[in-house]
């Protein structure tokens, strides 16, 4: 069984008899692992040859460093001169970051006789795999909290440790709205609220700290007033005027 989206290659000698060639990694899978899992590197490859088998396995992880792996020689049946190996590599993967990640095993079997070695099968196979990530993404607003702002226009600006697959913000606590990247908000005069919010990869919910600031009118502008407001106002002052004006008159009379 071969290891989905990993690739085999094999080296054969000329003189040996091969007929198990292929080098096959059954754990890890290509798929994301949780980080607190132990993972186990199990390969194997089958091989047929004659005299003692000697066999050797080792591993590299992102293309580091090579690491042996325990190996198991298990006759399955025979006929003289030949028999048939299943040879078997077993360790156990340290503790990795979250990320993908590059597995290759390596596998080496050389047949002894009595007084010559040879290699008679030797191959590779690559599997990739993920780390899963359970830390929330960290969110940090930017020249917000605490402003007064003397326009509408406010600037969204923040920053965020890691790559998200969606962000939004609320303000004032309401429904959270979606956004792709840093942006300007048009928001109305009044004391506010406001909170980012964004999704990793792994599926992990973040938030910013609530800022809080203010939106002020422009002190420099000129109110404006509507027209027909100001002119029953002035209807209203002249009328309340003219009967004050009548009392009066009619107060005078009487004295």
């Amino acid at each position: 069984m071969q290891t989905q989206d990993s690739s085999i290659s094999a080296t054969k000698t000329q003189d040996t008899p091969t007929y198990g060639d292929v080098v096959a990694i059954y754990s890890p899978c290509n798929r994301t692992y949780d980080p607190h899992d132990n993972i186990i590197i199990n390969a194997s490859s089958n091989t047929l040859g004659g005299g003692n088998v000697i066999c050797t396995a080792t591993y590299t992880i992102d293309n580091g460093p090579a690491h042996t792996l325990r190996t198991e020689s298990i006759q399955m049946y025979s006929w003289d001169p030949f028999f048939h190996h299943y040879l078997q590599g077993v360790g156990k993967l340290p503790k990795l970051p979250a990320g993908q990640h590059k597995l290759t095993v390596y596998m080496k079997s050389e047949i002894q006789y009595a007084t010559t070695k040879e290699l008679f099968l030797e191959g590779e196979t690559t599997v990739y795999f993920s780390i899963g990530d359970t830390k929330p993404p960290n969110i940090t607003l930017c020249e917000i909290d605490g402003e007064v702002f003397n326009q509408n226009s406010v600037p969204l600006n923040f920053t965020i440790n890691e790559a998200a697959s969606w962000l939004g913000y609320s303000l004032d606590n309401s429904t959270q709205i979606t956004i792709t990247a840093n942006t300007t908000l048009t928001i109305p005069v009044g004391n506010h609220t406001l909170t980012v919010y964004a999704n990793d990869t792994y599926g992990n919910m973040g938030q910013s700290e609530m800022a809080h600031f203010t939106v002020l009118i422009n002190p420099t502008e000129s109110p404006t007033y509507d027209v027909a407001l100001v002119a029953y106002a002035i209807l209203v002052i002249a009328g309340a005027s003219a009967v004050f004006v009548v009392f009066k008159r009619k107060q005078n009379r009487n004295h």
